[in-house]
């Protein structure tokens, strides 16, 4: 479920964001899928399974380690979204009233799904998160005109582990 918002926006050119120009919304911090349950029945079969396997190879600190990786996927699992507001402007990118300078991201890149999309930005240090932003998909030209003043667009496929993330609809 993704909740998007306009808040207020401005003719971006793909050129040059003059200095008072910016464009903001309101979005979802996260796609959030509803579990069915069976979706936390297949867990809890998962971590029985895991637990099960630790205590025949005797392996106690994997049965703290599985349980407690399972609490922390239904906790997070469970989790409803908050509605955050995103701004873009030649500051920098500024999500729910925390700035952070274009100089922080060396590259950004776009995924489509279905009826939304989500800019990665990708940070300069080297163990720093990934950076994403999710908006509407009539709002991708306004977006990328301004990130495309500040730094490059590197499209990439995801990754294995987001691959099976939504697949599995967490």
């Amino acid at each position: 479920m993704c909740h998007n918002k306009r808040m207020e926006t401005q003719e971006v050119s793909a050129e040059v964001v003059d200095p008072g120009q910016s464009f903001s919304w309101q979005a979802s911090e996260f796609i959030h899928h509803q579990k069915t349950a069976s979706w936390y029945m297949v867990l809890g079969v998962i971590a029985f399974a895991l637990v099960a396997a630790a205590i025949i190879t005797q392996q106690w600190i994997s049965i703290a380690v599985f349980a407690t990786m399972t609490a922390a996927v239904v906790v997070y699992a469970s989790k409803e979204p908050r509605i955050l507001n995103y701004r873009l402007d030649n500051h920098g990118v500024t999500i729910d009233n925390k700035p952070n300078a274009y100089s922080k991201f060396k590259s950004y890149s776009v995924h489509k799904d279905t009826g939304w999309h989500m800019i990665d930005l990708d940070p300069t240090q080297r163990f720093a998160p990934r950076v994403s932003i999710i908006f509407d998909t009539e709002d991708l030209d306004k977006i990328t005109a301004i990130l495309d003043t500040k730094m490059p667009r590197v499209d990439r496929e995801p990754d294995w582990i987001e691959k099976l993330t939504r697949s599995i609809r967490f």
